[in-house]
């Protein structure tokens, strides 16, 4: 009779003991996950990034050619009243104007790249938001992976004394 209870508590605690070790495989699995979907994430931070300081980039650079198409303008506009035939004089002046249409369509080409790099932050903040997240759940993953170790070895010892009890009964009987 005793050594019926044995087999059946050794069989209760081996149960119990793959059931845990089932879920010590789930939880390793779902660190791994978590921590690629972090790797991930910083990938796409680092290429919004990158893609920002591009941008910025290229807009000082049309800010700059702006102002030089400023100046330049500035200095054709002079040289035109300085002439004395009034034909150059409109015809330059026409010229002025094409010159001051391509200047607004460079401005236009500028805000929509601060609106575009606008928009890459707003992206950026999300995806750091989301990565703190993902880590914090890591954290407590990890958290309770330590905090479930204890048991596992504590069922397995359980289980070996009774298997080891099981025996003795067995040989005694």
């Amino acid at each position: 009779m005793e050594l019926k209870k044995s087999m059946d508590k050794i069989k209760e605690d081996t149960a119990k003991i793959e059931e845990a070790e089932k879920k010590l495989i789930k939880v390793k699995y779902r660190v791994k996950e978590l921590e690629n979907l972090k790797t991930l994430a910083e990938q796409v931070k680092q290429q919004k990034l990158d893609k920002k300081r591009k941008n910025i980039t290229k807009i000082a650079e049309i800010q700059k050619e702006i102002e030089s198409k400023t100046q330049l303008n500035e200095l054709r506009v002079q040289k035109a009243l300085t002439e004395k035939n009034s034909a150059p004089i409109a015809e330059k002046m026409a010229n002025i104007e094409k010159i001051n249409q391509t200047i607004k369509e460079v401005k236009d080409k500028i805000n929509t790249e601060k609106e575009k790099v606008g928009m890459i932050t707003n992206d950026n903040i999300f995806l750091t938001y989301k990565i703190e997240k993902k880590k914090a759940k890591n954290e407590d993953l990890n958290k309770a992976l330590e905090e479930n170790a204890p048991r596992h070895d504590e069922f397995a010892k359980t289980s070996l004394d009774l298997e080891a009890q099981a025996k003795e009964t067995a040989i005694k009987v």
